[in-house]
Formats: C-alpha cells, sequence, structure tokens
C-alpha cells in the first residue's frame, strides 16, 4: 500500500512539471495576447524549459549517484514548485513585463483566468512536494537481483556507453521520436487552430498528446477524426518512452540507469528544441489558404520519424540485467 502512495507522490509531481512546461503552450493565442508577444515567442517558453533540463540532466545523474533517489526527486520537486510560484509574479506584472517572468497551463483557459490557473498549478506542485520528505530513502526490499549489484562509477560508465553502438542506434531512435513527439505536443495546437478549431478544442487535442492532427485538419467538421488521431499518436508515441529507457538500461548494464537515462533525455531536449525551430519556420504566410497554415510542418513531421526509426529494422541488443535475474531465479528454482 505504501509503495502505491509513493508512486502517486511520483506521478503527482511529474503531472505538476508537464502543466507548468505546457501551461502556455496549450492556449498560444489566448497567452500570447495575454503577454503581448508573438507566437514565437511563447513557443520559447517551452524550449527554455527543454534547454534548461539539457543542462540540468548531467546534473540530475550525479546527483542520483551520489545522493540517492529520494534527494534527487525532492530537489527536483522543490525547485519546480519554486518556480511554479516565481512565476505567478506576473500577475501582478504589466503585460508587456509578463512574458519575461514565465514559461511553463492545462487546456483552454481565457485572460482572465492565466492568473488563477498559474496559482493552481503552483498549488498542485507544493501539494505533491510536501509528501515526498516522507519518503523512505531506499525501498525496504530490493525489487530484483541485479538492483543489489553495485553500478559502474559514472565516468566509466560514460566511456563504456560511448564505445556501445547499440546503445547509440537506441539513443538516436529516442532522441528522434521523443524530441518530435514533445515539440509536436507544443505546437499542435497553433497547427490546427488555422482550420477553424477553436482554442478549447485544440487544447483537448494537445492534452492528448498528437504529432498528426493535420489529417483532420483537411475539413473544419472533423474534429472527432482529430480527437481519435490525438489518442492513436499519443499512446503510440509517448508509450514508447518506458520501452526506450529500459532496453538503453538493459544493453548497457551495468552501467548506472541514471547515465543511461540522462543521456537519452539530454539529447531528447535538445531535438525537442531543434524541432520546434523547424516546424515553427516551416508556418505559412498570412496569404496562404488557410492563413497561417502548419501543413507542411506536419509533412516535415512524418518525413522526419520515418527517417529517425529506420534504425529499428537492425538494431539488436542484449538484455542483460534481464539475464541477471533469470539466471538467479532459475538457479534457486526447487528440483
Amino acid at each position: 500500500m505504501i509503495a502505491w502512495v509513493e508512486i502517486l507522490i511520483i506521478v503527482g509531481i511529474n503531472t505538476s512539471c508537464g502543466f507548468m512546461w505546457n501551461t502556455f503552450a496549450s492556449v498560444p493565442t489566448t497567452s500570447a495576447n495575454w503577454m503581448n508577444v508573438s507566437l514565437t515567442r511563447i513557443n520559447w517558453l517551452s524550449n527554455a524549459a527543454a534547454i534548461i533540463n539539457t543542462i540540468f540532466s548531467f546534473f540530475a545523474a550525479w546527483s542520483y549517484e551520489r545522493l540517492g533517489l529520494k534527494i534527487s526527486i525532492l530537489l527536483g520537486a522543490v525547485l519546480n514548485t519554486i518556480g511554479c510560484w516565481v512565476r505567478c509574479i506576473a500577475i501582478i506584472l504589466p503585460a508587456e513585463r509578463r512574458y519575461l517572468a514565465l514559461y511553463g497551463l492545462p487546456p483552454k483557459i481565457v485572460e482572465l483566468l492565466i492568473p488563477y490557473y498559474l496559482i493552481v498549478i503552483a498549488s498542485m506542485s507544493t501539494v505533491f512536494t510536501i509528501p515526498a520528505f516522507f519518503m523512505p530513502n531506499k525501498p525496504k526490499i530490493p525489487p530484483s537481483v541485479s538492483a543489489t549489484v553495485e553500478r559502474t562509477p559514472i565516468l566509466e560508465g560514460i566511456k563504456q556507453l560511448s564505445k556501445n553502438i547499440q546503445f547509440w542506434w537506441v539513443t538516436f531512435i529516442a532522441s528522434i521520436s521523443m524530441g518530435l513527439a514533445f515539440s509536436v505536443s507544443v505546437l499542435i495546437i497553433e497547427a490546427i487552430a488555422p482550420f477553424g478549431y477553436s482554442e478549447q478544442q485544440a487544447g483537448i487535442c494537445a492534452s492528448l498528446i498528437v504529432f498528426s492532427g493535420s489529417i483532420g485538419g483537411i475539413r473544419s467538421d472533423a474534429f472527432s477524426i482529430v480527437i481519435v488521431a490525438c489518442i492513436l499518436n499519443g499512446f503510440l508515441s509517448y508509450s514508447m518512452v518506458p520501452v526506450y529507457l529500459e532496453l538503453a538500461t538493459e544493453i548497457t548494464y551495468p552501467v548506472s540507469e541514471s547515465v543511461s537515462s540522462c543521456i537519452l533525455w539530454t539529447l531528447s531536449s535538445i531535438t525537442m528544441v531543434i524541432f520546434s525551430i523547424i516546424i515553427d519556420a516551416l508556418r505559412a504566410g498570412g496569404d496562404a489558404s488557410p492563413p497561417h497554415n502548419m501543413s507542411m510542418s506536419m509533412i516535415a513531421v512524418v518525413i522526419i520519424i520515418i527517417i529517425g526509426n529506420l534504425p529499428c529494422l537492425w538494431l539488436k541488443g542484449e538484455l542483460k540485467r534481464a539475464q541477471v535475474d533469470n539466471n538467479f531465479n532459475n538457479s534457486n528454482k526447487p528440483c
């Protein structure tokens, strides 16, 4: 029971971080009006979060190894909570200065409600951060035999990974897929809005994590098609994230999980920024039909994701961590 409570706390912390990151990307037009800036500058609020994530990913690996999992989670939760409350300062600032204080809201809000949602997200982050202080440092019973094996030191682990070609193929696939999924989830609202969808409908699509909503964007009355596309693509893209992380851990064992996952997340953050810039740059002009549509951007997304996943055809990897656990289980079977 306690383990499930701990999982709920971690899910809550991750959810508040997600809301923090996608606050204004889920309502770009309203946010742009509220802060009196362009849509491109709104997009850079999410890009800024990705850049910061890239910088601190390496510190996260060090923190995990030196300070432990609990302290690392606490540091992330506390810093996120502080950031949530700091950006609430924008509520009392004039419109031209709000942009400087913000980055990172759930779907569909109107301008007058933005300040209240900033406070709600900050409060949610606080609520989930407080219980994290009471979590144990480690589980009483190790989840597996492989979890008790001492991991390779960070620097030595990085050296080993640099020579592991299969790990770099996984990293390439993951950085393309994850980076593209993250960047499109930020920009999808701007992609379908020109086809006549309201910001509220677009916000629903963003919450469903879509990167091919343009399928339904051909018709202004095809919202049901867009929803289906969102569900399918969100499921197929985001559900692969833990698969990439686990596969990287398996084929690099006994290198610490913090090192391999750190590299994957870092490169995914970098590719997210790159793809966000590309997708935004391919936006049509005001004389297009409809104006400012992102059809070319969505075509580019399809091409990139196809090319980026080609290494799946020749990817191989030995599940070293699972083999340790299986060998132990087989050796302890009753005769």
